[in-house]
């Protein structure tokens, strides 16, 4: 079922089923997925089931895990595409869905956290900083977080 034409969806380790670059758009549950007892739709407008989704909810759903303004336009140029599906090949690794979307042969990989302070954390929020502290020196990024805002994902260990 994979191609190039083909995004594989995951939450977590688990596949959730498929999204194909046609015009419109196409969404499909994998059956393991459907058979999950835990499984939830990825939308309201896309509902569990064997139905292949295709239109305006499709577009709908994944453009709003994309983010928006000047950086969708940034990134359209350095990945040298402009569509949906384009984009989320290029950086849609790790959506704030809490779904992945990876290429065919591509696997989930765990997550890997950084310890860092609550005082580092605020110092930098406080002069406005990009780069290095939040970041892999070398690594890709990938954008998680849809919308035009900056934003920043953090976990409390301690919890």
């Amino acid at each position: 079922m994979a191609s190039d034409d083909t995004l594989a969806v995951y939450q977590g380790e688990r596949h959730v089923g498929w999204l194909y670059d046609t015009q419109p758009l196409r969404f499909e549950y994998a059956p393991e997925w459907l058979e999950y007892s835990e499984a939830v739709s990825l939308s309201p407008s896309m509902p569990l089931s064997q139905q292949v989704h295709a239109g305006d909810n499709v577009l709908a759903y994944f453009e709003n895990l994309l983010p928006e303004g000047d950086l969708r336009h940034h990134l359209g140029l350095r990945h040298h595409t402009t569509t949906v599906f384009g984009l989320l090949k290029a950086i849609g690794g790790d959506t704030a869905s809490g779904f992945t979307l990876l290429s065919p042969g591509e696997s989930p990989a765990p997550p890997h956290y950084r310890p860092i302070r609550w005082e580092t954390v605020a110092e930098h929020l406080q002069q406005r900083q990009r780069g290095p502290l939040f970041s892999q020196q070398g690594e890709e990024a990938r954008i998680s977080l849809a919308g035009a805002q900056n934003k920043l994902l953090l976990i409390n260990s301690s919890v």
